[in-house]
């Protein structure tokens, strides 16, 4: 194998089995390669420069060596079909609430009693573990491989490394994660776990360009994670489709969204040793070892612990401020407030209330915007552009429809994203429509032909990759081509009611491929 001397390869000792540190999908697999290959005596290529160095694939001859084994590279694109479906065809469906499970009955409980708040006034909870699971194996090899992996990005990406070590900076210095000591770092692996982390960009955020994500699924050498050793917690957000409701029944509407909401609740001191984290700023410097010491992205049940702390914030002002606090609990998603009142006055005073109960538990709500100027007035970290209602849903994926408000015209509009090029296949035909993102039902008439097609490619027999019959085929493109127009649409916020007198006026149909119903709000005055 002379023809691969003086290469610097991607993985020097590919020949050795070794344990995977990360899968990389199709999605990303045409950004790797880069120009330059090396063939062998035969004309074959057998290595590939890529932005990991070079790649090496190809048979391995029986007469250079005593045995030969068989090495297959998978890239592999892993879509949860079943979960998926059904995600598509429940979006507009009412969901009744269902009884907790033992395993969430007992989180729940574990959290109330356990619960404390620091002298700052923060809460202070403990991480829900699962005694009955297998015992945590070494995570520290894994996380340390995944570091050096990150370096040599930071090689070949020198704003993506500049971003990545300011927001650990900004970790360390917001005293979010702490070093630590020399003395503590051996400690039984069954009782400690290093997260893996790396790097997601979303250019389109207003605030945070990357976030460092923090990997509680890395499998640890005894076969399992912390993920798998945490309990199962309930989803005790808002109903959704609620919150919409609410935020279109007042005059005087105003959204923020509350900073660093997870990192604002603390992790009990005994349990930091399973959110423990390698790093270095410097491949030049040795690798110290952190501590995460807040709620932390990337674990099962972290949206729990935040929104629980979060209702618990509410429940302690009750009695003083009651609307205020009924507001925290049933307006807030995930960490976006959407709310609003029935007059400028009492606005402003509900606003300043909700800073005033979220403020004595550390959480601070900023990028504020209103309809009213006069609101904003009382307000500061205003952003009154158009905002995008960025309600996460289950499947986190990149929507193509995407929901906006203007506060300036006080309307929903629209942004379609979805590109039309790409292969039309019956696996692409799920995967875009899956992108359509519309748990308030306004898009059912376009919704709905999307779902006919697809149930139209049972009727082939289709493979996942198979190319779409030219009739589907040819009306999904109509669809996608149309979706634009979508953009044009502006649907009022506010439902007015004139002295609480509305009717509603229902209509439905059907045919032999789909049956819809619709309800209309008409404000008598």
């Amino acid at each position: 194998m002379s023809y691969l001397e003086g290469l610097q390869l991607a993985d020097p000792q590919f020949n050795k089995p070794g344990s995977m540190d990360i899968i990389l999908g199709a999605d990303v697999f045409l950004s790797i390669p880069q120009s330059g290959q090396v063939k062998d005596h035969y004309g074959n290529p057998v290595a590939q420069r890529s932005v990991f160095e070079w790649m090496v694939a190809g048979k391995v001859s029986t007469d250079e060596c005593a045995h030969s084994y068989h090495s297959v590279i998978n890239l592999h694109q892993e879509v949860d079909i079943d979960r998926t479906l059904r995600l598509f065809w429940e979006d507009q469906e009412l969901r009744e609430p269902r009884q907790l499970t033992k395993d969430e009955q007992k989180v729940v409980e574990g959290f109330n009693s356990t619960l404390t708040r620091s002298q700052e006034g923060r809460f202070i909870v403990r991480l829900p573990m699962d005694d009955s699971k297998l015992k945590l194996g070494d995570s520290l090899v894994a996380a340390t491989r995944r570091l050096r992996f990150m370096e040599r990005r930071f090689d070949n990406d020198s704003g993506f490394k500049q971003r990545y070590v300011s927001f650990m900076q900004e970790y360390q210095e917001l005293g979010h994660m702490k070093i630590v000591p020399q003395e503590e770092i051996d400690v039984d692996c069954s009782q400690s776990y290093y997260l893996p982390h790396h790097g997601v960009i979303k250019e389109e955020s207003a605030t945070t360009k990357l976030r460092v994500v923090f990997d509680g699924s890395a499998v640890t050498t005894s076969g399992t994670f912390l993920n798998d050793v945490l309990l199962d917690a309930p989803n005790i957000n808002a109903d959704l489709f609620k919150v919409l409701l609410r935020f279109r029944s007042y005059p005087v509407a105003f959204i923020a969204d509350i900073e660093k909401m997870y990192r604002q609740v603390v992790v009990h001191p005994s349990d930091t040793d399973y959110t423990r984290i390698v790093w270095r700023d410097s491949p030049d410097k040795p690798i110290q070892h952190f501590r995460l010491l807040t709620v932390t992205y990337g674990l099962k049940n972290s949206g729990f612990l935040a929104m629980a702390a979060l209702h618990k914030a509410a429940e302690a002002f009750e009695v003083k401020y009651p609307e205020a606090a009924e507001r925290i609990k049933q307006h807030t998603y995930v960490d976006d407030l959407t709310s609003g009142a029935d007059s400028v006055e009492k606005a402003k005073r509900i606003i300043k209330q909700i800073n005033e109960i979220l403020g004595a538990a550390g959480f601070t709500l900023r990028k504020w915007s209103s309809n009213s100027a006069e609101v904003l007035e009382s307000l500061s970290d205003i952003n009154n552009n158009s905002m995008a209602i960025q309600f996460p849903d289950e499947r986190n994926t990149v929507k193509a429809l995407g929901t906006h408000w203007v506060p300036g015209e006080d309307v929903f509009t629209f942004k379609v994203t979805m590109a039309n090029d790409g292969p039309n296949t019956k696996h692409q035909l799920l995967s875009d429509s899956a992108k359509l993102f519309d748990p308030f039902g306004w898009f059912a008439p376009v919704i709905v032909r999307v779902k006919i097609l697809y149930q139209r490619c049972w009727l082939y027999d289709l493979n996942w990759h198979d190319a779409l019959p030219p009739v589907i085929e040819e009306a999904w493109m109509e669809v996608k081509e149309n979706l634009h127009q979508l953009e044009q649409i502006k649907i009022p916020r506010w439902a007015a009611n004139y002295n609480g007198r509305i009717e509603l006026h229902g209509f439905s149909d059907a045919s032999e491929e789909a049956y819809a119903a619709v309800i209309y709000l008409r404000s008598v005055d």
